[in-house]
């Protein structure tokens, strides 16, 4: 798996005068990490922190989890800021994750035991 291909999709919609942003995550065992309470607490309270910061009274949260959100009615610029700072949060997480599966993975006994069942697997 590409690793541009487990990252969370964060990305900014138009609306009629204003933006909206959302993000999600994907179906890969590194963004499962983004579900664990520590992260996920660590992570909504990041971006509702930065949110708060930013905001101008005009914005609508819909949804503020670390693995799916959307804050509609966003001035372009705070838009971008929010995608900036959601996306370097999320993915440095995600990205952390997914080295630390790769390094289990590579594991000598662990590459052994998987070349067992696989061959158990294609023995059948």
């Amino acid at each position: 798996m590409k690793p541009e291909s487990i990252l969370p999709r964060i990305y900014i919609e138009k609306g009629k005068e204003r933006y909206d942003i959302h993000w999600d995550y994907v179906e890969a065992q590194s963004n499962d990490i983004l579900f664990e309470a520590e992260y996920e607490n660590n992570i909504k309270n990041y971006i509702q922190g930065y949110f708060d910061a930013l905001s101008d009274g005009k914005e609508n949260i819909l949804c503020l989890t670390s693995f799916t959100g959307t804050i509609r009615n966003l001035s372009k610029e705070n838009a971008e800021k929010l995608e900036k700072i959601i996306s370097s949060k999320l993915h440095f997480f995600v990205n952390k994750r997914h080295k630390e599966i790769t390094a289990h993975n590579n594991l000598p006994h662990i590459k052994l035991r998987n070349k067992q069942v696989e061959s158990h697997l294609n023995y059948r």
